[in-house]
């Protein structure tokens, strides 16, 4: 009897262990899904996990659990996918993770869930490789133009015929405090023969890694190449006048060359980073957008997309130019575009370095329906003497007085309307001026729909000044009325070249005198009028010339424009400075100069501000 007992409980213990065995029945008749097998996670790039399983019969999706720890604690992502793998990305990094499954399908109940865990790999610490021209280890190449070839810690710097040099430059960025730059100092090229090579920097990349230049060029526009060992561009950097980086993904090993691809460019550190992680740009916005010659509407801004540009009648075709806001930008759409209608619109699409963000900017093109009858002048310029009367597009003829110094002339006219031209590219140069009345010059302007207009210009050239006799001496004071009758006390000004007596008074637009009363005594002499020198001059410009005869002694009576401060008054042949004196501004004050240079002329202006004059004496 106790055997029997004995082989029952034998038996009921089989049947107790055969239910507790995994289920792998997978009979589509069966009554219920079974739980996914062969779960398995694989841990890739650090922070990314991939699970697969197999596929579970009659199941139409799986569900899928994520917690942050082995114990299943806490609230779980849930995400849901119906084939038979899975992947998470952006983990946190040395995590243990644990993730279960479930089938889920039709009318059937879904499945028990199945568990695996795995752990997030910490990265290993990316080997950096740093080139910064700030360090005294770059010292060797030089101010001067460096055309050897210099290696530090693997990279080559190559001057070669057009050399480079390492000039001093303090500027911030991302941390660093550059005190110095490596200036390429123009283009350079890809050459594997360093002994030959011109204003080139190579270094080897031994394995895939990151590359970041930091470059800078004191004019926007230059390209900055950096190609493989194949001379394969990686990356270009386009400057914008100010200091910028590129960063570049190296798949392979190779020789890395770095130039520029046209005018000089700084580059100021090169940095290598292996095993480390370049994200791509998302920048998909445009830094600059234009048609050739003519003019968008509204002006650029990165983030406006729609503009419209007018053109003539008579265009057939664009160009447009697209200026990168990122250097590893796509850019489509850009360049020469044929006008097949009188309204078109070009679309320019920009996609960012990460091929996912983009931007669309329009451009529509509209042609003019009729020509335009304007043919006037917006501007009538002379590079001396002052029209009569004053430049309006309505007047068509002037007249120009200049002194009998100027032989020689330049006439220039711009057209008021966009689409009008005029003749001689604007511009009429009047040579070898005689006495009296010369031309008259013209500047004919053709509208758009082919009217004329012309504008002409008589030039009078004054007879030469009477000279005072040799070893006479000469007095011009400004109250006299010799100056009075002449120069206007109008607060407009002197504004062109004006003799008087043998004095000329050299101005201009730009450089103006002013004559004014103004009540001043000093020696034998009560005046009452002066000439202001309203600001610096020079021989050219805003200065007083006249001739002498041989040795002589000049006297100046003048006094500061500021009551409170000196200025300097100077007096020269035309190629030297003679003298100069302070003058200052709370009395009139006298200067006086010996000439010892024989006959020639002489000139006097101030060095700094304005410098008011009440008599010049020339005494032989």
């Amino acid at each position: 009897m106790k055997k029997i007992i004995l082989f029952s409980v034998a038996l009921m213990l089989g049947v107790v262990a055969c239910r507790e065995q995994p289920e792998e029945i997978t009979d589509p008749a069966y009554a219920r899904l079974f739980a996914p097998v062969n779960l398995e996670a694989e841990v890739q790039n650090v922070v990314n996990a991939t699970l697969t399983w197999d596929k579970v019969n009659n199941a139409q999706s799986y569900t899928l659990e994520l917690y942050e720890n082995a114990t299943l604690t806490g609230t779980p992502r849930v995400d849901e996918t119906q084939e038979t793998t899975f992947t998470y990305t952006g983990l946190t990094e040395a995590v243990e993770y644990a993730v279960r499954v479930k089938a889920v399908g039709g009318n059937l109940p879904e499945s028990k869930w199945a568990l695996v865990t795995f752990t997030t790999t910490p990265p290993p610490p990316p080997e950096t490789v740093v080139w910064n021209f700030s360090d005294e280890e770059f010292a060797g190449i030089t101010e001067s133009d460096f055309k050897e070839t210099e290696t530090v810690r693997g990279l080559d710097v190559a001057g070669g015929t057009g050399g480079v040099r390492r000039t001093t430059n303090a500027v911030e960025i991302d941390g660093y405090s550059f005190t110095h730059r490596l200036d390429l100092r123009g283009g350079g090229a890809w050459n594997v023969d360093l002994a030959s090579a011109n204003r080139l920097i190579h270094f080897k990349a031994e394995k895939p890694c990151v590359l970041t230049v930091y470059a800078n060029s004191g004019t926007a526009g230059r390209t900055l190449r950096i190609t493989d060992k194949n001379n394969a561009v990686l990356g270009e950097y386009l400057t914008t006048g100010s200091i910028g980086k590129v960063d570049v993904n190296v798949t392979e090993a190779t020789d890395i060359y770095i130039y520029s691809a046209g005018s000089g460019i700084e580059v100021y550190l090169i940095k290598m980073v292996v095993g480390g992680s370049y994200e791509p740009d998302h920048t998909a916005t445009l830094r600059a957008l234009a048609v050739t010659g003519e003019t968008l509407t509204p002006a650029f801004a990165s983030d406006l997309t729609a503009y419209t540009v007018n053109v003539a009648k008579s265009v057939t075709e664009v160009t447009i130019t697209a200026g990168k806001d990122h250097p590893n930008q796509t850019v489509e759409g850009d360049g020469k575009k044929t006008l097949s209608a009188d309204s078109v619109v070009f679309p320019v699409n920009v996609t960012a370095e990460d091929g996912v963000a983009a931007k669309t900017y329009t451009i529509t093109v509209k042609r003019e329906k009729t020509a335009d009858s304007d043919a006037t002048l917006k501007t009538l310029t002379v590079s001396a003497g002052t029209l009569t009367p004053a430049f309006d597009p309505s007047v068509t003829e002037y007249v120009d007085t200049l002194p009998n110094s100027v032989t020689s002339l330049t006439i220039t006219g711009e057209a008021n309307h966009k689409f009008a031209k005029v003749g001689n590219g604007g511009t009429v140069t009047a040579d070898e001026l005689e006495v009296g009345n010369n031309g008259p010059y013209s500047l004919v302007v053709l509208a758009e729909d082919l009217s004329v207009k012309t504008y002409s210009v008589t030039v009078v050239r004054e007879p030469e000044a009477t000279e005072p006799p040799a070893g006479v001496d000469k007095v011009w004071n400004f109250s006299d009325d010799a100056f009075k009758n002449v120069l206007s006390t109008e607060s407009n000004g002197i504004v062109s070249e004006t003799i008087i007596d043998g004095l000329t008074i050299i101005a201009s637009s730009t450089k103006t005198m002013s004559y004014n009363t103004n009540s001043k005594s000093m020696d034998s002499y009560s005046f009452t009028h002066r000439l202001q020198l309203n600001g610096t001059g020079s021989t050219t410009e805003r200065a007083l010339k006249f001739d002498v005869t041989g040795d002589c002694t000049i006297t100046i009576y003048g006094m500061s424009g500021n009551s409170s401060n000196s200025r300097p008054l100077a007096i020269s042949d035309g190629s030297t400075e003679k003298a100069t004196q302070n003058l200052g501004g709370s009395a009139l004050e006298k200067m006086t100069y010996t000439h010892t240079g024989g006959a020639g002329s002489l000139y006097i202006y101030s060095n700094d501000s304005g410098i008011n004059l009440y008599l010049v004496k020339v005494n032989y």
